[in-house]
């Protein structure tokens, strides 16, 4: 999925931007949604030589289990964050 999602953010305007959002799963230790995240973000970055400031990582917050999304939109356009079944 992360080839797939760099493959189409270099197909996109330059100014487009990439969104990886992590949510941990409840038996989730503390940090750890960020941190995959940015593994996931690093991989791209170096595999894929995609400028690191066009990748955006976020701790979504929790869910039942692990959920990764991957979004890329226009310039000025938000990232989509689905909810968390926990309020942050």
């Amino acid at each position: 999925r992360l080839d797939r999602f760099a493959n189409e953010l270099k197909k996109r305007p330059p100014n487009s931007q990439g969104y990886i959002v992590v949510y941990a799963g409840c038996r989730a230790q503390k940090g750890e949604a960020k941190a995959r995240a940015e593994k996931a973000k690093e991989y791209v970055v170096k595999a894929h030589g995609i400028d690191s400031p066009r990748i955006t990582t976020i701790d979504g917050g929790q869910r039942r289990e692990l959920l990764i999304e991957l979004h890329i939109r226009a310039p000025g356009q938000p990232p989509l964050i689905s909810s968390s079944i926990y309020p942050q």
